[in-house]
């Protein structure tokens, strides 16, 4: 995701649509590292370059190599910070090297900057600090706490610059996004959402469509189609899952019926459009209910 973040000769800029619908897609993975198994993982690494992003624009997280598990009757876990990603770390894990869940949310509401904004932390830092970018030489000085967005007397001056930077699109949505990224990046982690919560919160953001005008006029849904994918009127998506649904009930294989059958109707219910399918927490307890069967 690194190369579509900012634009360039070689990549377009995304359009808002898409990036809202990456940014959901991120904190739905998160939110399920986070309550999908009986341990929470914290993943430590979220950042763009550890999002890969297929040929209809999926977001894909991965670069699991830094993450760890909570062990049970424990809030959190200690760690290195020696391959820590600049800018993107919480500060109470870069002073201490302690992580919890919100330590993730942290760098999901830098990701999240960035995706608001169109620039990588580094440059955004250097734009709100003057501190030095790693490989460069110039402004060479470092203010305190300058490898983190939110200082404590700063989060005026980092709202004002995200609201002067932010990228053109549906103004409600993007407003909303701005101020669940701010509630991300607290510099105290009981003051930050949990990645659930962030998760419903752009949900939310996304069902605002058309009840604003954007930057350029009224919102236009065809900016969020991929064209590399059909458009489909409401009959023809019926027949497809008709015929999803008897192709499944033809070729499934032997076994215990009443569990077949419960997996065939979660199968079914991980559907096209986004709203309507299952979170991957759901997905997961559902399973664990059929095994009990």
């Amino acid at each position: 995701m690194e190369e579509e973040l900012s634009p360039s000769k070689k990549h377009q800029l995304l359009s808002w649509e898409s990036r809202l619908r990456i940014a959901t897609e991120i904190a739905d993975a998160v939110t399920y590292l986070h309550n999908g198994t009986s341990k929470p993982i914290i993943h430590r690494a979220i950042n763009c370059r550890n999002i890969l992003l297929d040929q209809h624009y999926v977001a894909k997280l991965f670069e699991f190599v830094l993450s760890k598990l909570i062990p049970l009757g424990q809030t959190h876990v200690d760690a290195d910070l020696s391959s820590w990603y600049y800018g993107s770390v919480a500060p109470e894990s870069k002073r201490i090297g302690r992580f919890t869940e919100k330590s993730d949310v942290y760098s999901f509401g830098v990701l999240l900057f960035e995706i608001l904004t169109g620039k990588r932390v580094f440059n955004i830092l250097k734009d709100v600090y003057g501190v030095r970018v790693i490989g460069q030489v110039e402004n060479s000085w470092q203010e305190p706490n300058s490898e983190v967005l939110m200082a404590e007397d700063n989060e005026e001056d980092i709202r004002v610059y995200l609201n002067a930077n932010i990228l053109k699109g549906n103004t409600v949505q993007l407003m909303a996004c701005a101020e669940l990224t701010m509630r991300c990046v607290q510099m105290n982690p009981e003051e930050r959402p949990s990645m659930i919560e962030a998760a419903k919160e752009l949900r939310r953001i996304r069902r605002i469509l058309g009840e604003s005008k954007d930057r350029n006029g009224e919102y236009d849904i065809s900016k969020e189609v991929n064209p590399r994918m059909p458009k489909l009127d409401e009959t023809e998506v019926n027949n497809i899952e008709k015929n999803k649904r008897l192709y499944l009930e033809v070729n499934i294989v032997k076994g215990n019926t009443g569990q077949l059958m419960a997996c065939a109707e979660l199968a079914m219910s991980m559907r096209e459009n986004l709203e309507e399918r299952r979170w991957m927490m759901e997905a997961a307890k559902e399973l664990r209910r059929i095994r009990m069967f």
